[in-house]
Order: C-alpha cells, then structure tokens, then sequence
C-alpha cells in the first residue's frame, strides 16, 4: 500500500506543475478514495 501511496503522490506532484490539462480524474474505488482526496488536502495546503 505504501508503494501505491507515493506513486499517487508522485503522479499528483507532476499533475499540478503541468498546465495543459485544468482537470484531475480519479478513478478508484471507495475505500481508496479516502487516500487520494488526503494526498489532494496536502497538495492544496502546501501551495503557496
């Protein structure tokens, strides 16, 4: 699980330096979607 942690983690660092695409779909199931929308959270509060 952590493995597929910081592979989501990493996927969603290079989606938010990149411009060409405004919008991020998440495809996953319910329980992983806790972990994303975390990841996400942290994303958002570290942006200055």
């Amino acid at each position: 699980m952590r493995r597929k942690t910081e592979a989501l983690r990493e996927h969603l660092d290079e989606f938010v330096t990149q411009v060409e695409y405004p919008m991020l779909v998440v495809g996953c199931i319910p329980d992983e979607l806790v972990y994303a929308l975390k990841l996400i959270e942290g994303l958002n509060e570290s942006d200055p």
